[in-house]
């Protein structure tokens, strides 16, 4: 499952959520995500780091 990062334009923190594409494209639409430090829902997607782990080894 994808982490996303956010930055909260109120009050300067960043958090990770870890949800599905399909609810996190529809809390950024809704604006509907809370900041876990002020609970203001005004957030900036950040970039990340992606990793990819596979069963196989090379």
């Amino acid at each position: 499952m994808p982490v996303y990062s956010l930055l909260c334009d109120s009050c300067g923190k960043t958090f990770d959520v870890v949800e599905p594409i399909r609810d996190h494209e529809e809390h950024l639409n809704k604006h509907d995500l809370p900041c876990p430090n002020c609970g203001s829902t005004r957030l900036v997607s950040q970039l990340g780091v992606v990793a990819v782990k596979t069963s196989k080894k090379s």
